[in-house]
């Protein structure tokens, strides 16, 4: 059901917002707001996943025009894991009025000429009887200078803070499928249609994919470095680029004549994975030389109480985000656009409110996977204690690397006891009120810990000895 704000007077463009909530769509709207294209030449329909586009969209400023806006909810699938851009595109591509549909997204800056060029490119194919697709222009200014300026810069100013669109090398004619990203770009909605729209599975390349089956049809696709928009960099991990060949990986399932593009396609994502994290730890490492605390994994976890000023040198020059839970201070460093995966854990001097217990037997191939899975957790108020039960390989040597370990303590059973007497050898010397047991094969997502404690006051709740 759609929520009509005005009524629309025959667009020629229909912009598709999709909006899942990243946090950036005011802007987005102030932005369509300042176009040059008059408002009666086009509509605005925004799909809204996050349920905060109203808000958002009144206060944008665009609801003063007399374009037409309207804001389609859609409910998020709890159980879908993938990209949901793609769905909401088709959602607004039903609702669209207009025989030509932009799609911008929803965390990105709109040049003032953008419709209007959309328009002019819609109109020139349209007279020539001409199939085509506009890959519009997209800069990208990352998340930190975006912080920093969004709210006052013009326009030129943020072109300037930003990085330039890596396609502006091409001519117009020389764009394929590859350079099709859905941030930006045009079709009519009778091509769009005729290829039934966006694949909805949530794979990485599902812009590239939709693409290609216009380019079957013999749709031309035209990059415009002048109809631009500036893309809010949104954090990344690494792992990313590993996402994208995947993505290739199904393209290639898919259309069998896209193997070889598809394999050297991979094989850059790849390397370029292998190549952003090496270098990434390597500054990382750099960067935290000299700092109190544990290196775990991707993380530097500082002592409990240990004062944020000591940060000041790194976080004066390096992007970053703060997050924060009830006993920890966080900060994602970005060390390359592709990785913001790095962080500095600094947790409250309070004292814990869950224990985590890990018995381990003969675990040497997985108990430092366990271990560094809960150090890096988002809620910091715990204490560890992993009991060796006896184990006759390299466990307890694995274990004794982390002693030094915030919030760590260690166990020895000189014989194996089994788990029942193992976890009750750690609950003499647990202090935290709540205790929960781990399996050592266990990995933990980071957010579980800041989750689980209300859950197990039901079956685990006890007074510290």
């Amino acid at each position: 059901m759609s929520r009509a704000v005005k009524a629309p007077e025959k667009p020629d463009l229909t912009v598709v917002v999709p909006h899942a909530g990243i946090g950036l769509l005011a802007p987005t709207m102030r932005s369509l707001a300042a176009q040059s294209l008059p408002t009666k030449c086009w509509e605005v329909i925004v799909v809204d996943e996050a349920g905060t586009a109203t808000r958002e969209v009144g206060a944008s400023g665009i609801l003063d025009l007399t374009t037409s806006v309207r804001i389609v909810p859609v409910a998020k699938d709890p159980k879908f894991t993938g990209h949901t851009g793609p769905r909401l595109r088709n959602v607004g591509a039903k609702y669209a009025l207009a025989p030509w549909l932009v799609f911008i997204d929803a965390d990105c800056i709109v040049s003032p000429l953008c419709l209007e060029r959309h328009q002019s490119a819609m109109r020139r194919a349209a007279t020539l009887d001409v199939p085509i697709a506009v890959c519009g222009a997209m800069l990208e200014l990352s998340a930190h200078s975006a912080a920093r300026f969004i709210a006052s810069a013009s326009y030129e100013d943020l072109v300037g803070a930003a990085i330039k669109d890596w396609r502006a090398a091409i001519t117009p004619e020389q764009a394929t499928f590859e350079d099709f990203y859905s941030a930006n770009v045009s079709v009519s909605r009778q091509l769009f249609e005729g290829v039934a729209g966006f694949n909805e599975t949530g794979f990485r390349c599902h812009d590239m994919e939709f693409a290609y089956r216009l380019s079957r049809r013999g749709v031309q696709f035209i990059y415009d470095a002048e109809c631009a928009v500036i893309h809010i960099e949104h954090p990344r991990v690494a792992a990313s680029r590993l996402e994208q060949a995947e993505g290739w990986r199904q393209l290639a399932a898919q259309f069998p004549e896209l193997s070889d593009v598809a394999r050297q396609r991979i094989q850059l994502c790849e390397r370029s994975f292998e190549r952003v994290l090496r270098e990434s730890r390597n500054r990382f490492k750099r960067l935290t030389r000299g700092l109190p605390g544990s290196r775990i994994g991707s993380a530097l976890i500082c002592p409990p109480g240990t004062p944020e000023a000591i940060l000041t040198p790194i976080l004066d020059y390096v992007p970053h985000i703060r997050r924060e839970c009830r006993s920890t201070r966080q900060f994602y460093l970005r060390l390359d656009r592709n990785c913001w995966d790095f962080s500095v854990l600094m947790p409250d001097a309070a004292a814990p409110c869950v224990a985590v217990v890990i018995p381990a037997f003969n675990a040497e191939e997985t108990i430092a996977q366990a271990i560094d899975s809960v150090l890096t957790q988002t809620m910091q108020a715990f204490e560890l204690i992993v009991v060796d039960d006896g184990s006759t390989d390299r466990t307890p040597s694995i274990a004794r690397r982390y002693a030094s370990a915030p919030h760590v303590r260690l166990i020895t059973i000189s014989e194996n006891v089994g788990q029942a007497r193992a976890l009750n050898r750690a609950l003499g010397i647990v202090a935290a009120p709540l205790i929960l047991s781990s399996r050592w094969s266990r990995r933990w997502s980071n957010t579980r810990r800041r989750q689980r404690p209300t859950r197990i006051q039901s079956f685990t709740s006890r007074t510290a000895p």
